[in-house]
């Protein structure tokens, strides 16, 4: 995660209108925009991986699918670029995903301790939000959390073989998560 912008607090609304600088991705944290360091090739490696194996499983579910960067509004002061999200909501002209089901966040170095603290919290909050994955690009470990209820479990996964993904219907292999990234 990079360093905050110079502009002050502000709303989602203006933050969604509001452009930043180019070519710089932003999320909006606590009222302020915060820009994102750019992503390593194993991570968007990652993240492309797990959006082909999600969307591969949402294909007979129309118009369900996986969306990359996908913009989610926690609340009226947070909104975060999720690196994959899934969910049903037709697509719509409006900046962000709708109801995801299901978010993937890919760990890395710089992001990781948001990532696993304020975004997963957030995430688990979204009354729609059923499963999340947090996909480590050093290693091969994921962590799986599924909402049971009310109750939120994780579960870990360390080097290979397959999670159950009640919200996909299916087995993940986490192979195919790692494919073409040397982990």
């Amino acid at each position: 995660m990079a360093d905050a912008a110079q502009d002050p607090r502000m709303t989602l609304e203006e933050f969604l209108l509001w452009e930043g600088e180019p070519d710089l991705r932003y999320e909006l944290v606590n009222g302020s925009p915060v820009s994102m360091a750019p992503t390593s090739g194993v991570h968007a490696t990652i993240a492309v991986n797990a959006a082909v194996e999600i969307d591969s499983r949402l294909a007979s579910r129309p118009p369900c699918r996986a969306t990359a960067e996908a913009g989610i509004a926690v609340d009226s002061g947070d909104y975060y670029l999720a690196d994959i999200a899934a969910t049903c909501e037709p697509p719509h002209g409006e900046p962000g995903v709708k109801d995801p089901f299901l978010v993937v966040e890919v760990l890395s170095p710089t992001t990781r301790l948001h990532d696993l603290g304020r975004k997963l919290d957030a995430y688990k909050a979204l009354d729609g939000v059923r499963e999340i994955w947090l996909v480590d690009s050093t290693r091969r470990w994921v962590q799986v959390w599924r909402r049971d209820g009310v109750t939120w479990r994780a579960q870990d996964h360390v080097g290979g073989g397959t999670f159950a993904s009640p919200a996909l219907e299916d087995e993940v292999e986490i192979a195919r998560l790692y494919r073409n990234t040397g982990l």
